[in-house]
């Protein structure tokens, strides 16, 4: 004689989150006389096309940890 099970399973499914937040300690550390140099490249010389491929935000956060 067969036995008839009757389990129902749900498999509840969810979307894979990456997150790109992520958190470093410290500032950066640079000589005095890069600076100008450091903030050209940060505002003037980066290209848009370049841009979009960096996180949002990202140059901003250099400048910022660049804040003694």
């Amino acid at each position: 004689s067969a036995i008839q099970q009757n389990t129902s399973t749900t498999l509840e499914v969810k979307p894979v989150m990456r997150k790109k937040e992520r958190e470093y300690l410290g500032m950066f550390e640079y000589k005095l006389q890069d600076e100008g140099t450091i903030i050209k490249k940060l505002i003037m010389d980066l290209k848009p096309r370049v841009a979009v491929t960096l996180l949002p935000g990202l140059p901003a956060y250099i400048l910022f940890m660049m804040i003694l």
